[in-house]
C-alpha cells in the first residue's frame, strides 16, 4: 500500500480538479466563431420606420422563441434603408417597395450577391358595417 503525505495528496487533488474544471468549461472563443444561423447569432436589419410597431412585435416573439438570437433593427426612411444595403452594412431590408432593375444590377456588381425579394402583404381596405345598418351599398 502506497502512503502519500498530505501535501502530495493535496497537490494531486488540485491537479485533478484543475483538469476536471478546464475540461468541463465551454470554450467561449469557439462559441463566438460559430456561424450565424436562424436560431443563433446576430443580424442587423434596416427597416422602413412606418413598420416599427409590427416589426418590434415580430422581433420580440422571434427572440423569445430563439434565445440565442439577437435582431438589431435600425428604423429609417426607405431610401436610407436601401442605401444601407448598397454599402453592405446590413443583411436585410424591410421596405414598402422592391429594388429596381438598376439597383439590383448595382447590388450584384458591388456585393456579388443576387438580392431576393418577397412580398409579404398587399394594401387592403376593410369596411365594417353594422348588420342593422340601412345602407344599400354594402351587402352582408
Amino acid at each position: 500500500m502506497i502512503r502519500m503525505n498530505s501535501a502530495a495528496g493535496r497537490l494531486i487533488t488540485l491537479a485533478f480538479l484543475f483538469c476536471f474544471e478546464t475540461g468541463c468549461k465551454s470554450n467561449s472563443k469557439m462559441e463566438d466563431q460559430l456561424p450565424d444561423r436562424f436560431d443563433r447569432g446576430t443580424i442587423y436589419i434596416s427597416c422602413d420606420e412606418s413598420f416599427k410597431p409590427v416589426i418590434d412585435a415580430q422581433v420580440e416573439v422571434y427572440e423569445s422563441l430563439n434565445p440565442e438570437t439577437k435582431i438589431i433593427v435600425h428604423y429609417k426612411p426607405e431610401a436610407e434603408c436601401l442605401r444601407d444595403l448598397m454599402v453592405d452594412s446590413i443583411r436585410m431590408v424591410i421596405a414598402t417597395r422592391g429594388v429596381s432593375e438598376k439597383e439590383k444590377n448595382m447590388i450584384v456588381d458591388s456585393l456579388r450577391i443576387g438580392p431576393e425579394q418577397l412580398t409579404v402583404a398587399h394594401d387592403l381596405i376593410a369596411v365594417i358595417v353594422n348588420p342593422q345598418s340601412k345602407d344599400s351599398f354594402f351587402k352582408l
